[in-house]
């Protein structure tokens, strides 16, 4: 299959060098800002534990083990969550606070006050609160999801999407790092207070998942987006659901209060610039 270098006996995937690059980084991070960070031995040694790991699948998966192959391609998915929260515990130490004011700027600047505070007053209904919190939380399904329908659908497409999907979720949490925002969280609880069902499941994935600093740009726009273009590639019935979901899901963004007007659009933006520049190293290194 297009993608897997043999070397010294291991088959490396392409997310495979993406992800010791990135575990790489930020353990010359703790490294160098060692005194500054609390438990900074747990975060080199569990960043050793996922470069022992990606060496270990490399060396036994031979694609004669299904199981083996299945998680070697699904593996980051599985570790998003908790390097997306470790930034949470990192982004201050190049930055003492958050740059929200400076958002909030921009986007008076570009709205003449934030969408946060009109957005919902424009359409207060409480079915249509409840869409867009069923549209952000579909989120967290979609990543999952688009792997299986590529996965299920074209396999050969599967490396491409894992490639370009964690390029784009590394830098990120790059960006997280050292350019912390809260976001519009703080007006949570004043603007699309109402709804039902998929309200108070967005509301327990605040209070238990997010963390302080991984607003701007806005990632759930942004890899909604590689999601999509991926699915593009493969067609059929979930990438024409995904036609509206994705809209949705980046308004949502903004209306359910989350962020700011400027992260939906920076998440537009650089999800395709993301998606554009990985999909090329993709072809250039690893399309045989």
């Amino acid at each position: 299959m297009n993608g897997i270098k043999k070397t010294n006996g291991y088959n490396f995937l392409p997310h495979d060098f993406l992800t010791l690059f990135y575990v790489i980084i930020i353990i010359f991070i703790v490294l160098t800002h060692y005194n500054s960070l609390s438990f900074a031995y747990m975060h080199i040694f569990t960043h050793l534990l996922g470069v022992a790991f990606i060496f270990l699948i490399a060396k036994y998966d031979r694609n004669k083990n299904k199981l083996i192959t299945l998680i070697h391609y699904f593996y980051p998915i599985l570790f998003f969550t908790f390097i997306y929260q470790e930034t949470g515990r990192l982004n201050q130490l190049f930055y003492d606070g958050y740059f929200d004011k400076l958002l909030l700027y921009w986007d008076t600047k570009l709205f003449g006050k934030s969408p946060i505070y009109w957005f919902y007053e424009l359409i207060p209904q409480r079915i249509i609160s409840e869409y867009f919190h069923f549209s952000y939380a579909f989120y967290y399904l979609m990543v999952p999801l688009t792997f299986v329908y590529i996965y299920k659908r074209k396999k050969d497409n599967v490396l491409h999407y894992m490639f370009t999907l964690c390029f784009s979720f590394y830098i990120y949490y790059l960006i997280f790092i050292f350019f912390p925002a809260v976001g519009g969280r703080t007006f949570a609880d004043i603007y699309a207070r109402e709804g039902y069902l998929f309200k108070k499941i967005v509301d327990y994935i605040y209070l238990t998942q997010e963390i302080d600093g991984g607003a701007f740009p806005s990632s759930h726009v942004g890899i909604a987006l590689v999601c999509l273009l991926n699915l593009k590639r493969v067609g059929g019935y979930f990438y024409k659901i995904m036609l509206i979901l994705v809209p949705s899901l980046a308004l949502a963004t903004v209306y359910c209060g989350y962020h700011y007007g400027v992260d939906m659009i920076t998440g537009w933006i650089s999800g395709y610039i993301l998606y554009k520049i990985s999909s090329f190293l993709y072809v250039r290194y690893f399309s045989n």
